[in-house]
């Protein structure tokens, strides 16, 4: 996903409506990979009608590092990108020098989805 834009977002070079209804973990980042299906619309733009974070399985996993950079939308974490979302469970208050614990999923660029992030040292 590349920019939100009115009523939706900006995907693959693709203009994407949205219904909030479908949106349940928006509004997302800009750089968060998703999958969708939808219809194309009279503007050459899609429809949504499925429209979900890619989270691929064999890519979840847990991480530990320190918090480098408060990055919009997320952190640099030992050198990587990781995405905070509206649904990201924050425990603690994440600031740059602080120990954390990550889990959640990869995505293909190695920036990484997070599900949790948990303060485990302040500096």
């Amino acid at each position: 996903m590349e920019a939100v834009i009115p009523g939706g977002y900006q995907v693959a070079g693709h203009l994407v409506r949205v219904s909030p209804d479908l949106d349940a973990e928006g509004p997302l980042p800009p750089g968060v990979y998703v999958t969708v299906i939808g219809s194309r619309a009279p503007d050459g733009g899609l429809i949504a009608e499925s429209f979900e974070v890619l989270r691929r399985p064999e890519a979840e996993g847990e991480w530990e590092g320190v918090i480098e950079e408060a990055l919009p939308h997320g952190y640099r974490v030992d050198g990587r990108r990781v995405l905070v979302l509206p649904t990201t469970a924050l425990i603690g208050t994440p600031q740059v020098g602080q120990y954390v614990y990550l889990s959640g999923f990869e995505q293909p660029d190695h920036t990484i989805l997070a599900d949790n992030l948990i303060v485990l040292e302040s500096p």
